[in-house]
């Protein structure tokens, strides 16, 4: 999206308004609205968190008490943000494949983990849908079953991962969470771009 596109669009005007430092964390605050994701949150964990967006949201909208750490491939720099506690947030530099439970704190420490990742997307659709189905998995495996089927996060807590749709990608990560948690749903935020494809799941309850 041009610069002059992107002065126009009231969703990124609202966001700015709003002290955000881009358009995705309404993308969050919908999704809290609507499943009440953030609150009674001890320990959430942010994939793909660059620019911190989404960790503002979690600052702003969970608990007093809740630590946020935020992964990405880039450095992302918190200091004076909006909503920002650096008290209890932190960041890792780290690619999302190669992260160790031991990085992340440990089995089963994380209440919430929001998967914001998104590769760059080349205009073919089956290809960008196998990318983000990729990186969705990659999500997935952090949560359950990395350390040997351990996961970073505990029973009874929940996942959300976005994804593009096409080329059997929902389905495929349906088929990854729905045996392990106790309800799946699907939500696209109003402040989603209407020509996007991505969408997400939003899995509550891990069971096992």
């Amino acid at each position: 999206m041009s610069a002059a596109k992107r002065a126009i669009d009231p969703i990124a005007v609202a966001a700015r308004k709003l002290g955000y430092v881009a358009r995705s964390a309404l993308k969050l605050v919908e999704l809290d609205d609507k499943f009440r994701l953030l609150r009674s949150k001890s320990r959430i964990l942010d994939l793909g968190c660059a620019p911190g967006a989404w960790i503002q949201a979690c600052c702003a909208r969970g608990e007093k008490h809740t630590e946020v750490l935020g992964l990405d491939l880039q450095e992302v720099e918190l200091s004076g943000m909006r909503y920002i506690d650096e008290a209890r947030v932190r960041t890792l530099v780290r690619d999302a494949h190669e992260a160790t439970l031991n990085e992340l704190g440990g089995a089963h420490s994380f209440d919430l983990i929001l998967s914001d990742m998104m590769a760059n997307t080349s205009g073919i659709a089956s290809v960008d849908a196998a990318a983000s189905l990729h990186l969705a998995e990659c999500a997935v495996d952090v949560a359950m079953s990395r350390g040997g089927g351990e996961g970073a996060l505990r029973l009874r807590g929940d996942l959300v991962v976005k994804i593009l749709e096409g080329d059997g990608s929902v389905e495929a990560l349906v088929a990854a969470c729905k045996p392990r948690f106790a309800k799946l749903n699907w939500f696209k935020p109003k402040a989603t771009r209407s020509e996007s494809k991505e969408i997400y799941l939003v899995a509550r309850g891990r069971t096992s």
